[in-house]
């Protein structure tokens, strides 16, 4: 997760907050909400362990093609 996304999950956060209190949101819509953010931290999640092992494989390859194997 990179700042940017960080930033935009904390407004969501706050605006659900903000949402619920003005418009009287039932427990089932807050919790609705927050699982859908749940499954957005999760996707982040994946999207950052994808690039990390992408990261570590071409590092490994440079350092196999160094050593000539």
């Amino acid at each position: 997760m990179n700042v940017n996304e960080a930033v935009a999950l904390a407004s969501r956060i706050e605006s659900l907050i903000r949402r619920t209190e003005t418009f009287g949101k039932s427990k089932n819509d807050v919790l609705d909400e927050l699982l859908y953010m749940a499954n957005d931290l999760r996707d982040y999640a994946d999207r950052i362990d994808v690039a990390m092992y992408n990261e570590l494989r071409a590092d490994a390859d440079a350092y196999n093609a160094r050593r000539g194997v």
